[in-house]
C-alpha cells in the first residue's frame, strides 16, 4: 500500500559523500585496483541489489523526471482517469532509507487565463528549493480555431518551503524550435541555471535573468552536469566518441575538452569528490576529468540490472548506489546497490557467457532474467570488445582473436554468443558441444519442438551446435514478369539479366565491394573447407564472383529511395530481409505487380534463400558447467514468442500462432464494438500496420494463405548464413582493389587470395 503526504519543499541538507572515495574506489566492485570485473574467481566484494517498484503496474500511471539529491528520489507522476476523462501531474518524492513512503510535493501555479498548465520538468537544488518548467497550452474551445502557437513554457523557482520565487516566460529566449526541448539542467556557481537544449545551453542568473545562450560546436548536446564546486560541462559526440566540455561559469563560454569517456548514454551525477559517475549499456564507471581517465564502479548484470534501461543513477552518503531503471516490461523500479564483501552473500555457482559486445542489450536481459530466476547458477558476462575505449580499426579483429584464443586454450567461456561468428569454422575445431541430446531429452525445448529447417541449419557433420530462437530470411525479390514464377537461378542468369537490361541497376543500394561481401556471405562455404584447410578461390566459380561483383560501380551513389527506383522500374533486383509476415507483405507491394522471391544466385541454380538465426548460443565442449549452461539455453529457447527480440520463431507451434494471426483479419468497429461495414454491406478491415520505407508508406491487412504458404515453402529449404572470418573478407577485399580498378585479372587476384587465405585457414582449422 502506498502511504502519501503532502508537504512543502522542506530543506533536505545531510551530510554527502563522506568516506566515498573509499567506497567506491579501488575494488571497483572486484577486489582489483583496476576496476577490471575478473569472472575467474570470487570477487572480494560484490554489489548486492534490492529492488524497489515506484508504482504499481497501471497502463494509466507513468514516471517521468527521476533526480537524485542528497539522498532523497523525485519524480514526476503522470496519472489518467479513463473514466474522468483527465490527467494529473504529481510531484513526488521518497527518502532512500524509507522507500514504501511517498510524499507529494505541493507546488503552485496559475498559468494563464484560458491555459492549460501542467508541470513539465522539475530540478531540485542542493541547497533547497527547486527550479520547475511549466508548459501552457490554449484550451480547445468548441467553435473555435485552435492555435498551438500559443504554447508557453515558464520557468520558475521556489523556495525550500514550495513559495514561488519568480516566473519567467522563455517564449523570447528560445530563438528556434530546434533549441526549445531541455533535456536537464543543473545550477553552477553564483547560482547560475544552465538548461541544456539540442545545440545550446541557456544561463539564467539566480533571479531567473536570461544572461546568455551559449552556442555549442557539435549537432547535439547529450546532457549537462556540474561538479559539487560549481564547475559545469556538458556531454556531446566528437570526433573521437564521447566527449566532455567545460563552461567557464565566470565568462559563460566555452572552455576545456575532455575526452576518453566511456560510450556514455549521459553523465549521470558527480560522485562528491570531483569526479562522474557515468554508464554506459555495460557498466558504471567513475570518470575523472584531471586525468581523463575512468574505472569500472561494477557491471550492470552482475546486479542483475539491464544497463541500457538505467536512467539515473548517484552515489548515496553512506556509500549505497542508487539506481533508476525503466523496462518498459515492468513498473519503473529504483535498485539500492550495497556492496558487501562477497563471502556475506549467497553464493551460486558461476558460468560465464563470452560475447563481443557486452551491453547487449538482449544478452543483458536474457543474462539478468535467468540469474533472477535461477537458484543454483549465475551467469557473468565476459565482453571481448573494450566499450569504453576508442575505436580503433583493429578493435574488432582483435576482440576475435581474443575470443578464439580463449577458446581453443584453457580459459574458454562455458557459453559462448555465435551471433556474429564464423560457426562453420568453430564446429570444425570441435570447440562446440553437441546439444543434441540435451535437445533429445528436455521436456521444456525439445528436439521435435523447432522446425527442422532451424535445426539443420546448424548442424554440421551432424553436431547440433546451436538452435535459434527466432530467425530472418534473407533473398532477392522481383517481378514474376521479368524472372518467372520459380525460384532458383545460377550467377550466368544474373548476369544474363543485367545484359538485358543495360539501362537499369541490377540491385540498388549495392556497390562492388557490399557485392562481394554478399557473395561472400551466401555462399563462403563453397570456397572454404574447415575440416581439410583447403581452399577453392583459384576455381571457376570463385571467378564468376568477382566478375559479379565489378558489374556493379565503384561506389555507391544515393540517388533516389529504393521504392522510387523500384517502382519507376529504375531496378531489376531488391535483397530483402524480414523476420515477420507484415514487413514481408510490404516488401511485395513496393513492386506494384506480382512478385517472386528468386533468390540469391548459387552455381547449381538451387533457390539461394536463406535463414539467419538470431539469439544464436553455444555450449563450450570443455565447459566444467554444462548442466548450468544448458539450462540457461533450455530457458531462452523455451521462452515465450515476442517477449523479446525480433523474428519468426524456430518454435513450430509459436510460428503457426504468428502466422495464424498475420492471416486474421482485423476489423473497423462502432461504439458498441460491431464490425462497421462499407457501402457494399462488407465489414471494413482494418489495417494490422502501416509501413514506411523513405518516402514511400503502405497499409498491411491481412494475409493471404499465397502468401503464408509462400513464407513456409521459403523456410523450408533455406540454408544457413555463414558470418565468415572478417579477417578474410578483410584479405579479400584488400587483394581484390587491383582488379575492380582494371590493374590485375580477375584469375591473378584470385591466385593470391588462394595462397593468402590458404596459408590462413590451414593455420586456423
Amino acid at each position: 500500500m502506498r502511504k502519501k503526504k503532502v508537504l512543502g519543499l522542506g530543506r533536505i541538507w545531510v551530510l554527502m559523500w563522506l568516506l566515498l572515495a573509499m567506497c567506491l574506489a579501488g575494488c571497483g566492485g572486484s577486489g582489483e585496483e583496476s576496476g577490471e570485473l575478473s569472472d575467474q574467481a570470487v570477487p572480494e566484494y560484490v554489489y548486492e541489489p534490492e529492488f524497489f517498484a515506484l508504482e504499481e503496474e497501471n497502463e494509466y500511471t507513468s514516471i517521468s523526471d527521476v533526480s537524485f539529491l542528497k539522498d532523497r528520489v523525485y519524480y514526476l507522476r503522470y496519472e489518467y482517469d479513463p473514466e474522468a476523462g483527465e490527467s494529473s501531474h504529481t510531484l513526488c518524492f521518497r527518502l532512500l532509507n524509507d522507500l514504501e513512503s511517498e510524499e507529494e510535493l505541493s507546488l503552485t501555479y496559475e498559468g494563464q487565463e484560458g491555459y492549460e498548465t501542467r508541470l513539465s520538468r522539475f530540478y531540485p537544488k542542493e541547497e533547497g528549493g527547486a527550479f520547475v518548467l511549466w508548459e501552457s497550452y490554449p484550451m480547445y474551445v468548441e467553435g473555435e480555431e485552435y492555435d498551438p502557437s500559443g504554447h508557453t513554457t515558464v520557468l520558475t523557482q521556489y523556495d525550500e518551503n514550495g513559495s514561488l520565487l519568480w516566473e519567467r516566460d522563455l517564449k523570447e529566449v528560445y530563438q528556434d524550435e530546434e533549441n526549445s526541448y531541455i533535456q536537464n539542467a543543473v545550477t553552477g556557481s553564483e547560482g547560475k541555471l544552465y538548461m541544456a537544449a539540442n545545440q545550446v545551453i541557456y544561463v539564467f542568473d539566480g533571479e531567473g535573468n536570461h544572461v546568455k545562450t551559449i552556442a555549442s560546436d557539435t549537432d547535439w548536446l547529450n546532457g549537462v552536469a556540474a561538479l559539487e564546486n560549481g564547475r559545469v560541462f556538458f556531454l556531446y559526440y566528437g570526433d573521437k566518441g564521447p566527449e566532455l566540455r567545460e563552461i567557464d561559469t565566470a565568462t559563460d563560454t566555452l572552455g576545456d575538452r575532455f575526452g576518453n569517456l566511456p560510450d556514455a548514454s549521459g553523465v549521470l551525477k558527480d560522485n562528491g569528490e570531483g569526479r562522474f559517475l557515468v554508464k554506459d549499456g555495460a557498466r558504471l564507471y567513475l570518470y575523472d576529468p584531471a586525468t581523463e581517465s575512468s574505472e569500472t564502479v561494477l557491471a550492470w548484470a552482475d546486479c542483475n540490472i539491464y544497463g541500457s534501461h538505467v536512467q539515473a543513477t548517484a552515489a548515496l552518503s553512506d556509500g549505497r548506489i542508487a539506481v533508476y531503471t525503466d523496462t518498459y516490461e515492468n513498473p519503473p523500479e529504483l535498485v539500492l546497490l550495497t556492496k558487501k564483501r562477497a563471502d556475506e552473500v549467497e553464493q551460486k555457482e558461476l558460468l560465464t557467457m563470452g560475447v563481443l559486445y557486452e551491453s547487449d542489450q538482449m544478452i543483458q536481459s536474457r543474462v539478468v532474467e535467468f540469474n533472477k530466476k535461477s537458484s543454483r547458477y549465475r551467469i557473468r558476462i565476459r565482453g571481448y570488445v573494450d566499450e569504453a575505449a576508442e575505436w580503433t580499426e583493429t578493435t574488432y579483429s582483435d576482440a576475435l582473436t581474443r575470443l578464439n584464443a580463449d577458446l581453443a586454450g584453457g580459459d574458454s567461456p562455458d557459453l559462448i554468443d555465435l551471433s556474429n561468428l564464423d560457426i562453420r569454422n568453430l564446429a570444425a575445431k570441435g570447440v562446440l558441444e553437441d546439444l543434441t541430446p540435451y535437445l533429445e531429452s528436455s521436456e521444456r525445448a525439445n528436439k521435435e519442438d523447432f522446425l527442422p529447417a532451424a535445426l539443420k541449419a546448424y548442424q554440421y557433420d551432424g553436431v547440433q551446435v546451436a538452435v535459434p530462437r527466432t530467425f530472418q530470411l534473407a533473398t532477392l525479390l522481383s517481378r514474376s514478369s521479368l524472372v518467372g514464377e520459380e525460384a532458383g537461378w545460377t550467377m550466368q542468369d544474373v548476369m544474363a539479366l543485367a545484359e538485358e537490361h543495360p539501362d537499369q541497376l541490377l540491385m540498388y543500394p549495392v556497390d562492388k565491394s557490399s557485392a562481394l561481401r554478399m557473395c561472400m556471405e551466401y555462399a563462403g562455404e563453397t570456397f572454404i573447407d574447415y575440416e581439410t584447410g583447403k581452399t577453392y578461390f583459384d576455381g571457376p566459380e570463385f571467378l564468376q564472383v568477382l566478375e559479379f561483383a565489378n558489374g556493379f560501380e565503384d561506389e555507391f551513389r544515393y540517388e533516389e529511395s529504393l521504392p522510387t527506383m523500384i517502382q519507376s522500374g529504375q531496378v531489376l533486383l531488391s535483397a530483402v530481409g524480414f523476420g515477420d509476415v507484415q514487413e514481408y507483405q510490404m516488401y511485395n507491394l513496393m513492386f506494384e505487380e506480382e512478385t517472386t522471391c528468386i533468390g540469391y544466385p548459387t552455381f547449381d541454380g538451387s533457390p539461394g534463400v536463406f535463414l539467419n538465426g538470431s539469439e544464436l548460443y553455444g555450449i563450450s565442449s570443455v565447459s566444467e558447467h554444462k548442466e548450468g549452461a544448458w539450462e540457461f539455453l533450455e530457458s531462452v529457447l523455451s521462452s515465450e514468442r515476442d517477449r523479446h527480440g525480433w523474428g519468426f520463431p524456430a518454435h513450430k507451434e509459436q510460428l503457426d500462432q504468428l502466422l495464424k494471426e498475420a492471416m486474421t483479419p482485423e476489423y473497423i468497429t462502432d461504439e458498441k464494438g460491431d464490425p462497421m461495414k462499407d457501402e457494399n454491406g462488407e465489414p471494413m478491415e482494418k489495417p494490422k500496420t502501416s509501413w514506411g520505407y523513405d518516402d514511400w508508406n503502405v497499409d498491411i491487412y491481412a494475409a493471404t494463405e499465397e502468401e503464408i504458404e509462400e513464407i513456409r515453402h521459403m523456410i523450408e529449404i533455406a540454408r544457413p548464413v555463414n558470418r565468415g572470418s572478417e579477417e578474410i573478407y578483410s584479405m579479400i577485399q584488400e587483394e581484390v582493389q587491383p582488379y575492380f580498378a582494371g590493374q590485375k585479372s580477375a584469375s591473378e587476384v584470385a591466385g593470391i587470395i588462394q595462397s593468402r587465405v590458404g596459408i590462413y585457414v590451414s593455420e586456423n582449422s
